[in-house]
């Protein structure tokens, strides 16, 4: 397993680096909205540290309907091809599909047409995604965020139902715990996950010697049916680069 943090943009990467990330995570909507010299800068640091920025997050803005009567098609294409060509350029393999607002069913209308929408609203992401190398890595959110998709079961029943090889699943440790949902479901569904993340799934922090996670239990339920794929912490901190070097430290001995 190779770990990494979400850094956000540009200005945690030095941090990441100095905290020995094995890749960063970004916020794609965030990078989607640089300027042509700031995105040049990104790639420039890249270059030169050689952390390469693997995959990224927040993937829709909260404007962009992807399962309300409001979703256009052409809407979600368009964004989704201009954005994975430049996350590409990044290095990025695999993009996590939260975006909370964006997919949840607006309040009054119909769950069934809702769905459907979504369905196909992760189909064109893919398949502009596959386009440019990258997955998208579907990511349940608790039901206090978002209405919808709420467990990794479910992301697995939407996966069979999409039916596109560049889709799966991003299990987040937090919302896992605030769902009642077992860590075991992590090997149940191990053909779907393509990303993982992390932190004291108790508190949304970052990881500490005294939080109580059973870090080493869950790791070691991933790596026992085989996974070897990435972990990102992605949890509140007040000390990005110092609670990154230690939680990491925490992760790799739990290991």
């Amino acid at each position: 397993m190779r770990f990494g943090a979400c850094a956000g943009g540009i200005d945690r990467y030095i941090a990441s680096v100095n905290a020995g990330c094995d890749f960063v995570e970004f916020n794609a909507k965030q990078i989607g909205d640089y300027s042509k010299e700031k995105f040049n800068e990104t790639l420039a640091l890249i270059k030169e540290y050689g952390v390469i920025a693997e995959a990224t997050n927040c993937l829709f803005p909260g404007e962009i309907a992807i399962s309300g009567s409001e979703m256009k098609p052409e809407v979600v294409n368009e964004y989704t091809d201009t954005l994975f060509y430049k996350l590409a350029q990044l290095g990025v393999k695999v993009s996590v599909f939260g975006s909370g607002g964006a997919r949840s069913i607006p309040e009054g209308e119909d769950p069934a047409e809702c769905m459907e929408r979504f369905y196909k609203s992760i189909y064109i992401t893919a398949e502009n995604a596959k386009k440019n190398g990258i997955a998208v890595a579907l990511e349940p959110l608790r039901s206090a965020e978002c209405n919808i998709l709420n467990t990794v079961e479910k992301a697995a029943e939407i996966c069979k139902a999409v039916n596109h090889s560049s889709v799966g699943i991003n299990p987040d440790l937090y919302h896992m715990y605030c769902e009642n949902e077992p860590f075991e479901h992590l090997a149940k569904y191990i053909q779907y996950i393509k990303h993982v993340h992390i932190g004291d799934y108790t508190r949304r922090r970052y990881p500490t010697p005294d939080d109580g996670c059973e870090y080493s239990r869950i790791l070691n339920i991933l790596k026992t049916v085989g996974y070897t794929g990435r972990v990102s912490i992605e949890s509140s901190t007040d000390d990005y680069e110092n609670d990154c070097r230690q939680a990491l430290e925490i992760l790799r001995n739990a290991l």
